[in-house]
């Protein structure tokens, strides 16, 4: 992907292959997280005025590195971690994108992995049973 736009015609693609016509919009919203997207909604408003799910299937992986190219965008752009986004496309071919900047509450964005071994050296270690973990 070489662009933001190259990442919207994407997203669309992805949207556009899975609705059923006729659809008044095509929205998809979702976290985004280290190394990828979390809670990814999809709805197609129907010329009735009601909303179904959009069915994504393997596309979602396309919608995936769409995304988070979008995500070093904004970062590079604004200086600021994208978090969120949603994403709404009209028939039309407008669309219109929402970025967000709240991290989603309780998520720890770290690389550090501790091992169960490490927890039980640490807290054997704070108990004073390091003798008994030698045994």
């Amino acid at each position: 992907m070489d662009s933001s736009e190259d990442a919207y015609q994407r997203t669309a693609m992805a949207l556009t292959g899975s609705a059923q016509e006729p659809w008044t919009y095509l929205s998809l919203s979702t976290s985004v997280l280290k190394n990828n997207i979390s809670a990814v909604i999809t709805v197609q408003g129907k010329t009735d005025g009601t909303e179904v799910d959009v069915p994504i299937g393997l596309e979602l992986f396309d919608i995936q590195d769409a995304v988070l190219f979008l995500r070093e965008s904004v970062a590079k752009e604004c200086g600021q971690r994208l978090w969120g986004l949603t994403f709404t496309l009209y028939p039309d071919r407008k669309f219109n994108i929402e970025h967000g900047y709240n991290k989603p509450e309780g998520y720890e964005d770290i690389d550090d992995v501790i091992m169960g071994g490490e927890i039980n050296a640490s807290l054997h270690h704070l108990s004073g049973d390091e003798d008994r973990s030698q045994k």
